[in-house]
């Protein structure tokens, strides 16, 4: 069954990566369309870039797509959303900015405006199924991301995040196709280390990152005093930074909070398969870049 929106959803707010202030509205669309982001050139005229594997154009921090004109960054989280409440058909207007607005991190604020209104079924033909009918294992060769599949009669998701430090550790996460995705899954935010966070400030990146929309684990011994001076100097309108748990201004909303944003991710990327699977996924140290070319390689498998 197809299903669409009954109502526009308002997704305005500051791209974390860019730092640009980005809008973008999600629309009801007819069925058979796919899901796919439009826009407005300089003449006037729309243009579309549509939420298809084919058109991934970079994997770096975030999944990006774009048509040879325009990119749209930071996609997932919006795209794990719309998959996980089995929207199939809608248009995503991009008014403003070229990324999804970070928002809470995670996918929190897209699952409440979904969970809100009334979802249109505007076909009954099925979305095609993936059957995983034998194990196998997938190694990402350039992440180094492991993913093993086998059979099942749901979609069931494990990640497991794997650091070598004892900040974080091992640590992991499962779900259940059909599972409470809103209160298990949505509101799991973006994470980093603080060695990486600090990079990247110092060379002017994640430009609206703040203290409320990411996990930062402070992982290099930093003091609080020196993660204050650093905060302060480099992200604006920061009024206070505590630790808590290694976790600044923490703790965590779930123990295991990384494991489950990786999983959210994994709903995003997958949604490119235009397709849905059936089987087991269990993932270790899966990241954007092992996400996409899974899904690549799963579809050499099925379609080639």
């Amino acid at each position: 069954m197809r299903k669409t929106l009954s109502r526009d959803i308002l997704v305005e707010g500051v791209g974390i990566h860019t730092g640009e202030d980005c809008k973008i509205i999600v629309k009801p669309s007819m069925a058979g369309k796919g899901i796919f982001f439009s826009y407005n050139d300089n003449e006037d005229q729309k243009g579309y870039i549509p939420c298809f594997i084919a058109n991934v154009v970079s994997t770096n921090r975030c999944t990006i797509l774009g048509n040879g004109k325009v990119t749209i960054s930071t996609v997932e989280h919006l795209l794990s959303a719309l998959n996980a409440f089995e929207v199939t058909d809608a248009e995503l207007f991009i008014e403003r900015g070229s990324e999804v607005p970070i928002l809470d991190g995670g996918g929190k604020y897209f699952s409440e405006q979904l969970a809100d209104q009334e979802l249109v079924e505007v076909d009954e033909q099925d979305v095609t199924t993936i059957v995983i009918d034998e194990d196998m294992v997938y190694t990402c060769p350039d992440s180094g991301a492991e993913y093993q599949l086998s059979p099942s009669d749901e979609l069931n998701y494990e990640a497991v995040v794997k650091y070598d430090n004892e900040i974080l550790g091992h640590v992991v996460a499962t779900w259940t196709w059909g599972q409470d995705y809103a209160s298990n899954i949505a509101p799991a935010r973006t994470f980093s280390m603080y060695s990486e966070v600090l990079g990247l400030m110092k060379r002017g990146l994640i430009k609206g990152g703040d203290l409320s929309n990411a996990v930062v684990l402070v992982d290099n011994g930093a003091s609080e005093e020196e993660v204050k001076n650093t905060i302060y100097k480099h992200i604006p309108d920061v009024s206070d930074v505590t630790i808590m748990q290694n976790v600044i201004n923490g703790p965590m909303y779930f123990e295991n909070e990384p494991a489950r944003h990786k999983i959210l991710d994994m709903i995003g990327d997958f949604s490119l398969l235009n397709a849905t699977i059936k089987g087991t996924i269990r993932a270790v140290r899966p990241g954007h870049t092992g996400n996409i070319n899974l899904v690549r390689h799963l579809i050499d498998l099925f379609y080639g």
